[in-house]
């Protein structure tokens, strides 16, 4: 049996810490449904203030709910209008929500709870003890965007702190997804596909300031080699010697467009571009050359722009005389 006053010392001590840990709550990090109900309902209800003012544009109504420094920041108005823009298009829809109550100061690096293909880490400096982070998926031209809302806990209450809008998808794929697809287009011979889903990989790999996707470091050696590799197969100077016109690769690459990316060709001819005639039959030979040459970029690609010159582009490609091809497929 433990002695009167030692029990008594002991009951005070775990009173100290009840009292203690009953102030500032344990350190932790919750995900989704294993945020407590209470408290996500009272986060779920700051998060659709929050969506209104965005789908209203209401900067006023924002002021309740943000910090002093967001509401002043120089960027905040646009990105507020970008929200709106597409938040009248589309429902937000949840993608992952976090709360968490930092042991230290000190910088923070969050796993996401998947371990899968879409992995990621969050990293970033607490400004508060206690913080909630929601990201939800925002549909705008037939793509994802992520939007972030970060929220610190003040003596005064729930603040957001920082309002984001980045791409998540590019032709209905997140980056590790595409790299993926690039990986199997790569393994198949077909280089210039490789090139064009890293291309798009690149696009939305960073859909927020502090997400890094587990497989980035892959996603980038893998972007450099497929980038090496292409460049020295089809460097500029190459002759397309099955063309009787002998016609001269200058760049092949990927195009953004309104309509999606694709493969872009520019060559050199002999010809005159402007005699259409004569220049749109060459192109039918340049075209089934292209093909032999760059194994793949008829396959899986909606289009491919070629332009014809017949000098070297200038800086201002566009004031370089000029002919171009769409091939779609």
């Amino acid at each position: 049996m433990i002695p009167l006053m030692p029990r008594i010392a002991l009951a005070s001590m775990c009173l100290l810490i009840t009292v203690f840990t009953g102030c500032k709550p344990a350190p932790g990090t919750w995900v989704n449904d294993q945020i407590k109900p209470e408290q996500r309902n009272d986060f779920h209800a700051l998060n659709t203030r929050l969506l209104d003012y965005l789908h209203k544009n209401d900067l006023n109504g924002l002021g309740n709910i943000m910090s002093k420094e967001l509401l002043d920041a120089p960027t905040t108005r646009r990105i507020v209008e970008l929200c709106s823009i597409r938040l009248k298009k589309s429902k937000a829809t949840m993608l992952d929500e976090y709360h968490i109550i930092h042991a230290t100061p000190d910088e923070q690096s969050v796993r996401s709870f998947k371990y899968e293909t879409n992995s990621y880490q969050l990293t970033y400096n607490p400004l508060t003890r206690e913080k909630y982070m929601a990201f939800f998926k925002v549909k705008y031209d037939g793509e994802d965007w992520l939007l972030t809302a970060n929220y610190n806990k003040y003596k005064y209450g729930w603040k957001i702190d920082e309002i984001e809008l980045e791409r998540y998808t590019m032709d209905h794929m997140t980056a590790p997804e595409l790299y993926a697809k690039a990986q199997h287009e790569y393994d198949k011979g077909h280089l210039i596909n490789a090139e064009k889903y890293m291309h798009l990989a690149r696009q939305c790999s960073m859909p927020c300031s502090i997400w890094r996707y587990d497989a980035s470091d892959d996603m980038d050696r893998f972007y450099t080699k497929v980038i090496v590799e292409a460049e020295r197969a089809w460097s500029r100077g190459v002759v397309l010697e099955q063309v009787p016109t002998k016609p001269k690769l200058i760049r092949v690459f990927i195009q953004d467009r309104g309509e999606g990316n694709a493969p872009m060709i520019w060559y050199v001819s002999k010809l005159n571009v402007k005699d259409t005639a004569t220049i749109k039959k060459e192109h039918e030979q340049v075209r089934r050359a292209i093909v032999k040459l760059i194994p793949g970029i008829d396959q899986g690609n909606k289009l491919v722009q070629y332009i014809a010159f017949n000098n070297f582009p200038a800086t201002n490609h566009k004031k370089t005389t000029r002919y171009e091809f769409f091939d779609r497929y």
